[in-house]
């Protein structure tokens, strides 16, 4: 049985995992194979236990299936300084263990998070992904986001450059 939870620092060591096995899967024809390739969950670990710690208006959430995690959100308020943090709330990621893509559990996290966005009196939320996945914003897109129309340019790894769009999703 699947359950939706907030996440604990007991989570963090899979949910590092997770990002980086999602990372290597869904982004292998994007990224340099060595940078992908080096890439160690126990770096992850201290930003993701500092999220996990933080709480309100922070939240991080874990799929857990046969007390395993499979999948996680995270939320939190927006990055960038031209949005109204009292009325806009930023999805920061969603990975799902690459073996569960197509099972409907990133769904089952994105329902969480919007249903928690709702919950805590947001407006709207905003959430930034890479232009050039298609498969994620075909999900985005089924969720109920639209693009904003802004991007920006990031350096991943350094002389990678990647343009990433901002999607957006009305809350009421």
């Amino acid at each position: 049985m699947l359950e939706v939870r907030e996440a604990t620092p007991a989570d963090v060591s899979a949910i590092a995992e997770i990002n980086v096995r999602g990372w290597q899967v869904a982004f292998r024809h994007l990224f340099p194979a060595e940078f992908l390739d080096a890439m160690d969950p126990e770096e992850r670990e201290p930003l993701i236990e500092e999220m996990v710690r933080r709480g309100h208006p922070h939240h991080v959430a874990v799929a857990v299936e046969e007390d395993r995690v499979v999948g996680y959100v995270m939320l939190g308020p927006p990055l960038t300084e031209d949005l109204d943090a009292s009325r806009i709330h930023e999805v920061y990621s969603l990975y799902i263990d690459p073996d569960r893509v197509g099972t409907g559990l990133g769904r089952r996290l994105m329902d969480h998070a919007l249903e928690y966005l709702r919950v805590g009196g947001w407006d709207y939320a905003v959430l930034w992904t890479l232009r050039d996945v298609e498969r994620t914003s075909r999900f985005y897109e089924a969720a109920g986001w639209f693009l904003d129309g802004a991007e920006k340019v990031e350096e991943i790894p350094e002389g990678n450059p990647m343009v990433e769009v901002r999607y957006r999703i009305d809350l009421h």
